[in-house]
């Protein structure tokens, strides 16, 4: 029973810290694609990446909300498994009755992490929480759509103009610190 315990345990770690290594390499590819002359200036690129960075963002308080509910869950079935080990229980009735005391503290952890999980969601994403409030204000007037931005608040989609004075911008960037040539 403990190896099972110590097995949940440590792929919940391994997981939270591949969790937090994508995490990390999704904001150094930012980083990279938004500084700099960069190898894949395509737009989808762009767009993916921001994309990615603002999803582990928002997954980010529920995986931490699913690891605690875990190492809960882990020492609730651990006392459980001590409490009726202890215990000599004479009765398949007693047994049946100390087991359910057990049973509902899982009910309570599972039904406040169901209450949770919503509110971490909406509030650990900026957009998703202004759409959220935009549906509670019950303003059904015409609005329009609003232009998709880089992390940093920089427009994403560029006009052509702004694309190509950017290209030259930073060609001549690179023209500026390339090695002279005798």
């Amino acid at each position: 029973m403990k190896i099972f315990f110590m097995a949940l345990l440590i792929s919940d770690f391994v997981s939270i810290i591949a969790f937090l290594l994508l995490l990390a390499i999704n904001k150094r590819r930012y980083r990279y694609s938004s500084s700099g002359f960069e190898k894949h200036y395509a737009l989808s690129a762009r767009y993916q990446i921001a994309e990615n960075v603002r999803t582990t963002r928002l997954l980010y308080p529920l995986v931490l909300a699913y690891l605690m509910g875990s190492v809960i869950s882990i020492i609730i079935l651990y006392q459980a498994g001590n409490t009726l080990k202890a215990e000599t229980l004479g009765s398949p009735f007693q047994i049946y009755l100390a087991a359910t005391n057990w049973g509902q503290s899982f009910d309570i952890l599972f039904a406040l992490l169901a209450i949770i999980f919503p509110h971490l969601a909406i509030y650990g994403h900026h957009s998703l929480l202004r759409e959220f409030r935009k549906v509670l204000t019950l303003d059904h007037g015409r609005r329009r759509p609003r232009r998709p931005k880089r992390l940093n608040g920089d427009p994403l989609i560029m006009t052509c103009t702004e694309e190509r004075n950017l290209h030259f911008e930073r060609l001549e960037a690179m023209w500026q610190h390339s090695p002279r040539r005798p």
